[in-house]
């Protein structure tokens, strides 16, 4: 089991983790003097989580009056809201103080007793019954902690691949459209027999000769007029079935290339999380924080918003138009292809390894959108490979206070 020790110098205190070897004699909660002359606080590493919700003031002391009573010797300190107000040594992450502000993360030392302070809970370094004991109940919804917190370790990543698969649309086949007077180009020259027949039979006198004549070809135009429109239906049936089939074939590519798409979008959104996203992580210590480091093709990309944008995947058909006008088929296939070579909304990325970003308006539009770029920059990237050097007037220096909580601002070499 690992443990922290609290080293004092002046009025503050730094912090570093030991394993249970390294801690020897030294005793839990109680502060005590080290060879080198140094003030010293050893305390464990896991903490118990307690409900403030709807309490709007939280006592800590040795009162009876007090919610939080540790066994230690303990100055009264109270906890209004988000106001921190004490009568005595109080810490706040590792600074003395008296009064305060107090955000979400920071850690309060109260005497000998941690706290890590959140909206509608506490964190407490103890164990209730032996160290301190309360009238607050447990925290039910504590995040689930990685094994060995806080000691962080890299874990392996995992990467949504693109779709790259190529997807072909075949064109329909052409459509055999009906021609006209058909019919009557069949039957034209049979009926012209007939009349030829009947003229040569009246100058001839060959009268049972031209009947046979005219009963033959009248019996082929007969046969004609039947293989017509055996004909005609056999096509109607022909291009029904043709219909029936190249839809159901569209079906298919169309739930092929949404499958795709739905792929490409998850992939996109997955490796570039919205601010929500990136809070919800942070507050469940997610194994996605440093994910990305210097070898990874996006390594220092961010998100700037949302945008169109072209697929990974490639969609080909046959984009002719000439004699296709009135076929619905082919009006069908292109709607498709036009639907799916372009998809909405989805993360617009810029590699700050290759690109040079400013940032243009409004002060405060320009603060928050470089909130943003630093925010998904510190999550994905580890202080180790990203430095992160501000340059900023005095005028505005209040402005960017919080950037010096990002270990990123540290400047490894000289600090």
């Amino acid at each position: 089991m690992d443990y922290r020790l609290l080293l004092f110098e002046d009025d503050k205190y730094t912090e570093r983790v030991i394993d249970g070897k390294s801690l020897g004699d030294v005793t839990l909660f109680c502060r005590a003097i080290n060879e080198a002359g140094e003030t010293e606080l050893a305390l464990p590493s896991q903490y118990e989580a307690l409900a403030t919700r709807g309490k709007q003031v939280v006592k800590i002391g040795n009162a009876s009056s007090c919610s939080i009573r540790p066994n230690s010797e303990t100055p009264y300190t109270v906890i209004t809201g988000r106001s921190l107000e004490s009568h005595g040594e109080v810490y706040v992450n590792g600074e003395k103080v008296a009064v305060t502000d107090l955000t979400p993360g920071d850690k309060i030392l109260i005497g000998e007793t941690e706290f890590i302070y959140h909206e509608e809970w506490l964190e407490i370094c103890g164990v209730c019954g032996e160290t301190y004991e309360t009238d607050l109940i447990s925290y039910i919804g504590k995040p689930e902690r990685f094994e060995d917190f806080p000691i962080y370790k890299r874990s392996p990543r995992i990467i949504k691949t693109e779709p790259y698969a190529k997807i072909q649309i075949k064109t329909p086949d052409k459509e055999e459209r009906q021609k006209r007077g058909e019919l009557v180009k069949r039957i034209l020259p049979s009926c012209v027999m007939i009349i030829a027949t009947i003229l040569m039979s009246v100058f001839m006198r060959r009268g049972m000769f031209m009947m046979v004549m005219v009963a033959a070809t009248g019996a082929t135009m007969i046969i004609t007029v039947v293989t017509y429109f055996d004909d005609k239906k056999a096509k109607a049936a022909e291009k029904k079935e043709r219909t029936e089939a190249y839809e159901e074939y569209l079906l298919k590519k169309r739930k092929e290339l949404y499958d795709r798409t739905e792929e490409f979008k998850e992939s996109k959104r997955y490796h570039n999380l919205s601010l929500v996203k990136i809070e919800d992580e942070v507050k469940h210590y997610s194994n996605r924080i440093y994910e990305r480091n210097f070898n990874d093709e996006d390594f220092l990309t961010v998100s700037l918003g949302t945008a169109p944008g072209v697929p990974s995947f490639k969609i080909e058909c046959d984009d002719e138009g000439y004699g296709r006008a009135g076929d619905k088929l082919y009006s069908e296939m292109l709607d498709i292809y036009n639907n799916f070579k372009d998809v909405q909304d989805i993360p617009y990325v810029v590699d700050l390894k290759k690109s040079h970003l400013g940032i243009v308006g409004r002060p405060e539009y320009c603060r928050a959108r470089l909130r943003d770029i630093v925010t998904q920059t510190t999550f994905f990237q580890s202080y180790h490979d990203v430095c992160i050097v501000p340059v900023v007037g005095e005028a505005n220096s209040s402005e960017y206070d919080w950037m010096h909580w990002l270990p990123h601002t540290e400047i490894r070499s000289i600090n």
